[in-house]
């Protein structure tokens, strides 16, 4: 019975080294290919990654989002946060940030679009 299991584990279970994983977490990114994702899906990808390797401290966690932000972003919120803020209240206040400044960075690129137009006209 046990052999059988054994070769039913490796059928049937998904195996990624540990080495993978923590690739996986050190590469993740707020930017990518040109585009910004909402710092909330960073940092469901950080929890989901530490949740597959309980060796990640909420400690590195933390390390790991400030690596993962957009430049701007962390300009914007580096002052105000902390690794003592709960996980939720970070990603909150960061989300409130990252908001203003997308918002902020479509108006740019709406109004260069516009002034773009009218000098083709």
């Amino acid at each position: 019975m046990p052999e059988f299991l054994k070769v039913l584990r490796k059928f049937c279970v998904l195996f990624i080294s540990d080495d993978k994983l923590w690739t996986k977490f050190q590469a993740i990114r707020q930017t990518q290919n040109g585009r910004t994702k909402p710092i909330q899906q960073v940092a469901n990808k950080i929890k989901q990654l530490q949740i597959l390797l309980p060796k990640i401290s909420d400690w590195q966690c933390y390390n790991q989002l400030l690596e993962a932000m957009d430049p701007a972003l962390l300009q914007e919120v580096r002052t105000n946060i902390n690794d003592e803020m709960e996980w939720n209240d970070l990603i909150e206040f960061c989300s409130k940030h990252n908001l203003g400044i997308h918002k902020h960075t479509s108006i740019k690129k709406d109004h260069k679009s516009k002034n773009v137009q009218k000098i083709h006209q």
